[in-house]
């Protein structure tokens, strides 16, 4: 009569009873938990793995650590390298979890992994406040060339004032990434462009002259970096026009405020509302934009912002906040900005400014804000680099 199959997790576990002789409590636990027989199953790293993803589920660290560690003896991988990582991590023993990262990039070279182990290295540390260990991490995975690490190595040069660098690792995405990531970059840390950059600049707006529009928003920020202020809102008007899109027109509009240009305001916003209902199939983002309008006109017939808008834009912020689509939190300080609310509007700007990995359109709107109420955006994200160190230190003194 055949002896019915053993799952093999099973197997495995008993093999390493045999084969690990270190921690014979826990070695006597997995036998404890499986109650098998000796099996003669050769261990599979994979299948390491997944019983170690098992025992991290049932919150048995010592049982996974061992596994996973055999599976990684076996062969290692991005997967087993990154699961005992966090195992390590979890339990507050950072330097073994940086030393099994580190092991990752030891793997036979893959571009794309290779700069993802990076990345994760240094988000970690920029989430732990401690930006210049994270700094190599980050420049070494902006090498391999992905549009995500060259934004995140020159937003956290810049966020350490070394803003040039910054620029530098900006100028080396524009190469291979048309896009408005690098006028982005000097708008919110008021970089001054090299040569190179601004040859770059004057062929998109070349392009722009010819007819040949790239993209709006982009065309907008270097306007706005040239300080050719009427050629902005121009071209946000104009993207109104062509798209029936809120968030053109609403840029456009603050722009207008700015100047004290405002009936050229009024009319935009007005257009605003008659479009609305012929821009197809609003998405959230849109819909959140068109209530901003509505709140800012409401706003302009009263002649401040009343207790009632203010209490509707605070909605509106929390709702939108630090969100990556066009129309985000950023605009709903720069209407208490324009409207005398500087106190306010710093408030929400150092709620949204932030290192960045992902590049959006509007990611300078919050720093260039804070710069026109006289703080420094450089100086805030330090201070909000320091409240990271001081939770990192609480958390990690409770542990």
């Amino acid at each position: 009569m055949n002896k019915p199959s053993i799952p093999v997790y099973q197997a495995v576990a008993m093999s390493l009873i045999i084969t690990l002789c270190s921690a014979p409590t826990t070695s006597a636990q997995i036998q404890q938990d499986f109650l098998i027989p000796k099996q003669t199953v050769e261990a599979d790293p994979e299948a390491l793995y997944r019983l170690g993803n098992r025992f991290t589920q049932e919150g048995k660290p010592e049982q996974a650590q061992i596994v996973y560690e055999q599976s990684i003896k076996l062969k290692p991988s991005t997967e087993n390298l990154t699961a005992l990582a966090q195992l390590y991590l979890s339990q507050g023993d950072e330097e073994s979890w940086l030393k099994t990262m580190e092991q990752r990039l030891d793997l036979p070279f893959d571009r794309y992994k290779d700069a993802v182990t990076n990345r994760d290295i240094a988000e970690h540390f920029i989430n732990q406040g401690e930006w210049e260990k994270a700094l190599p991490y980050a420049e070494a995975a902006a090498m391999r060339g992905y549009v995500w690490a060259y934004n995140q190595a020159a937003w956290l040069n810049g966020a350490l004032g070394h803003t040039q660098r910054g620029l530098e690792w900006m100028e080396q995405n524009a190469v291979f990434n048309l896009h408005d990531a690098i006028s982005n970059y000097i708008l919110a840390f008021n970089a001054t462009p090299s040569e190179w950059s601004n040859q770059l600049l004057d062929y998109y707006y070349e392009m722009h002259r010819q007819g040949k529009v790239i993209n709006r928003a982009r065309c907008m920020s270097i306007a706005l970096i040239r300080e050719d202020y009427d050629a902005a809102v121009s071209l946000m008007d104009w993207g109104l026009k062509q798209s029936n899109d809120p968030w053109f027109g609403l840029h456009a509009a603050l722009l207008c405020e700015e100047k004290g240009w405002m009936q050229r305001r009024d009319q935009i916003l007005q257009d605003i509302v008659e479009r609305w209902p012929r821009f197809p199939n609003p998405n959230q983002n849109r819909r959140n934009a068109k209530a901003f309008v509505d709140l800012y006109i409401q706003a302009n017939l009263a002649g401040n912002l009343s207790h009632e808008v203010k209490t509707q834009l605070q909605v509106l912020f929390d709702t939108c906040g630090r969100t990556r689509s066009d129309f985000n939190g950023a605009y709903v300080g720069e209407l208490f900005r324009l409207k005398n609310e500087s106190e306010t509007a710093k408030a929400m700007y150092s709620e949204i400014i932030a290192v960045k990995r992902h590049n959006n359109t509007s990611d300078y709107v919050a720093f260039r804000g804070l710069r026109l109420i006289g703080e420094d955006p450089v100086k805030i994200l330090q201070e909000q680099r320091n409240k990271l160190i001081r939770q990192s230190e609480l958390k990690g003194a409770s542990q």
